[in-house]
């Protein structure tokens, strides 16, 4: 195979590099913004449910204290469950900071991936020069 082939070829191999790089930086980023959405809306669902729990304790507290015996609730049963709440919400939000830290994390690969396809571009740019220079007869 004669040195132009090569380098044509090899030019072509870097170009599909190229290109799977963009869709992998692409999709990856696509993800990445998707996962912290779900992570966000998931926050404020939580926020939402303490702020409601917190109300519902207010709530039985007030009514326990008016009548006792009106109520028909067992005040320890219903702090247990506000409890165990409490502790999914919890769960919930350290959750949210290991996904924060994970998609950081991604997103610095993702720019490193980024300026790695860039030096490649420019490496492939050189070539191509070199190919049509010789092409052209022109000395470097």
């Amino acid at each position: 195979m004669a040195p132009e082939e090569e380098s044509l070829d090899f030019l072509s191999a870097l170009r599909d590099t190229n290109r799977q790089l963009c869709l992998q930086y692409t999709d990856q980023k696509r993800r990445t913004k998707k996962a912290l959405g779900e992570r966000r809306r998931a926050l404020l669902e939580t926020e939402k449910k303490t702020a409601e729990c917190s109300a519902l304790v207010g709530n039985i507290r007030r009514v326990q204290n008016i009548h006792p015996q009106l109520t028909g609730i067992d005040p320890k049963e219903e702090l247990g469950k506000l409890e165990t709440r409490r502790d999914e919400i919890d769960s919930l939000l350290g959750q949210e900071k290991e996904m924060t830290a994970v998609c950081k994390t991604l997103s610095a690969r993702l720019t490193e991936k980024k300026e790695k396809l860039k030096t490649l571009e420019n490496e492939l740019n050189k070539i191509k020069t070199i190919i049509e220079d010789s092409h052209t007869g022109n000395k470097i």
